[in-house]
């Protein structure tokens, strides 16, 4: 299931867009990355390392497109 899946717009209570779920899946997965590629630094890993920053990078541009994409209107 979504980590998103449940989420709540703060100000109205209302259920979030499936596109804007489908952006904060990718920021979360994206953080989970950048998380995964400091714990291998930190192990002396590099290759490992780098490979999990590249694809924290790459999520993060996905998420930033997903939102362009979203139904997202801020106040």
């Amino acid at each position: 299931m979504s980590k998103a899946a449940n989420y709540r717009a703060p100000a109205t209570g209302q259920f979030i867009s499936e596109k804007t779920a489908k952006h904060l899946d990718l920021m979360f997965m994206a953080e989970d990355f950048k998380r995964w590629a400091l714990q291998a630094s930190a192990a002396g890993r590099k290759d490992e390392a780098r490979d999990m920053a590249r694809r924290h990078s790459e999520l993060k541009r996905e998420a930033q497109a997903a939102l362009r994409d979203s139904e997202v209107a801020y106040v």
